[in-house]
């Protein structure tokens, strides 16, 4: 239901695990200036290695990545790089919680503060609460809290499955989904797993789908890396929206494969990536769907022979399950598998 809190409160994070304890750096050199009894002793200053006990596997790996110094707790600088990387497009004001979040997640028996796994996943499940409030009333509406879970969730769900998902976590049905109840969601959506297949084989993947990662795979080794992607994309859409180009990165990180040093994607995984920038790259005025003219120059795309005109347009039309005159992405996916296997 909707939360009294505001913007600025963040709230505990009881609803993960143990209660978020408040950095404040200030008021501990207070203490220790007036010889209070607040002590860094070599027993508490002693950094164990963050367990991963009831951490989604998908938080530990982004956990593992964004630790780019590699000593198992993230330091803020380390947070802020890797959310500006994450998030190329993120709102000013989401930018701006970036630092009291942290330090209200971070734990303070070190030095230099810094956030274990266990810590990292209490912020993490608040921080994309705030991301994808974008009116920052304190609440997500339900389209708000179906773009998180779109974002959350391992794979792709039809539309109305989704919708009643979403609902489902509405647990007062006030039609707003609030702090605890998104928590709830972040918890038994982020459980899922990215799935991991290996090398390049090209079941179930379309042959022309196929033909494009082995051109796109300039290296050769069954894997496309970031730069491969974004240069071959970029070659093969010479027009490309700018907004697309500034989306590249988010959208690799988002399918790429953390099971390997370098993240990469491999040939599943690129045609799961590829029906998705595919979707965002002729959705023109970037509104979430494709109007039936959007939708025509895609199928003008995807499909291996030209069709009449008649044709055509009642193909379109037949990939409009609901008949609301846009596809959405849960139908452009039945378009792309139907379209690429042709």
């Amino acid at each position: 239901g909707a939360s009294t809190s505001g913007k600025k409160r963040f709230g505990s994070a009881s609803g993960l695990g143990a209660p978020a304890m408040a950095w404040h750096g200030g008021d501990l050199i207070s203490k220790l200036i007036m010889n209070e009894r607040v002590r860094i002793t070599s027993d508490t200053a002693q950094w164990s290695a963050p367990s991963s006990h009831n951490v989604p596997p998908r938080v530990v790996s982004l956990f593992k990545k964004w630790d780019s110094s590699g000593d198992e707790r993230l330091t803020l600088p380390e947070f802020q790089a890797a959310i500006k990387e994450f998030f190329p497009n993120l709102p000013a004001y989401v930018a701006e919680l970036a630092t009291p979040l942290f330090e209200e997640h971070a734990v303070e028996m070190v030095l230099e503060p810094g956030m274990t796994l266990q810590r990292f996943n209490e912020m993490w499940a608040v921080f994309l609460f705030h991301n994808f409030d974008k009116n920052a009333d304190g609440h997500l509406s339900l389209p708000e809290a179906s773009k998180a879970l779109e974002f959350m969730s391992p794979t792709r769900l039809p539309i109305r499955e989704a919708i009643a998902k979403v609902r489902s976590f509405d647990v007062n049905q006030d039609k707003v989904v609030d702090l605890d109840e998104f928590r709830a969601m972040y918890v038994a959506t982020m459980a899922g797993e990215n799935p991991q297949p290996t090398g390049g084989d090209p079941e179930n993947v379309p042959s022309r789908v196929v033909a494009l990662f082995r051109k796109f795979d300039s290296s050769g080794d069954e894997r496309l890396t970031l730069e491969e992607m974004s240069s071959a994309l970029q070659e093969f859409f010479p027009k490309l929206p700018q907004y697309s180009v500034d989306g590249m990165p988010a959208l690799f990180d988002e399918y790429s494969c953390e099971c390997v040093k370098a993240p990469g994607l491999t040939l599943q995984l690129f045609n799961q990536m590829y029906n998705i920038f595919l979707f965002k790259y002729f959705d023109k005025n970037d509104n979430g769907t494709l109007d039936m003219n959007e939708t025509s120059k895609a199928l003008e795309f995807m499909s291996p022979t030209r069709l009449p005109v008649r044709e055509a347009i009642a193909k379109v039309r037949g990939f409009d399950a609901n008949n609301d005159g846009v596809v959405d992405p849960s139908e452009f996916a039945q378009m792309y598998a139907a379209l690429m296997c042709e």
